[in-house]
């Protein structure tokens, strides 16, 4: 079972620092995939990630100071982001049109990237510690992340982690994948 919790998170000078670069580089490559893909009408969201890393990572060094998920699932979401826009012109989208994809503005009050787990132990929360690649890495130059609460399923495992901030507050939203018990029956 899929479960995800939200909360506040306190970083460290640093690693606020770092998140603000994440941020960046989260909305640089999504505003280059965006005019990539008006020019060219390519809207899958793999090539978009594949020319972006063949064509622009190289000339910007910048971009290997975070975590490659800050500029590749930005990419992929706006893959998603084009598929809807195709279902909704299709008309197989219930609810409301979807509108193009839009560039992202320095100046919104809401920013955000994701970072997914690839091997075990990537990311994990424990008690009010979160550990997650180019926050804690580089020998230990950077402590773990400070964390408001508890995971509340703590026997879960960690899924992918979006970091966000609103003004000067910075948030977490953790998805688990809880094991399910075994003496609960799933509804027919």
């Amino acid at each position: 079972m899929i479960r995800t919790q939200k909360t506040r998170i306190y970083p460290t000078r640093e690693q606020a620092l770092l998140l603000e670069k994440s941020f960046d580089v989260a909305r640089y490559a999504w505003n280059i995939a965006l005019q990539e893909s008006i020019g060219t009408r390519e809207y899958s969201g793999y090539t978009l990630r594949n020319r972006f890393v063949e064509l622009v990572k190289p000339n910007r060094p910048w971009l290997k100071e975070v975590s490659k998920d800050a500029y590749a699932n930005s990419i992929l979401d706006l893959g998603t982001a084009w598929q809807s826009v195709f279902a909704s012109a299709r008309g197989t989208r219930r609810g409301r049109r979807v509108g193009q994809p839009r560039f992202k503005s320095k100046k919104n009050a809401k920013q955000s990237f994701r970072v997914e787990s690839y091997k075990k132990d990537n990311l994990t929360w424990i008690g009010k510690e979160l550990k997650a690649p180019k926050f804690t890495g580089r020998g230990n130059y950077l402590p773990k992340i400070r964390v408001a609460e508890a995971p509340r399923w703590p026997n879960g495992e960690v899924k992918s982690i979006t970091f966000s901030r609103r003004g000067d507050k910075y948030f977490i939203s953790v998805r688990f994948d809880v094991p399910q018990p075994k003496n609960t029956r799933l509804p027919h």
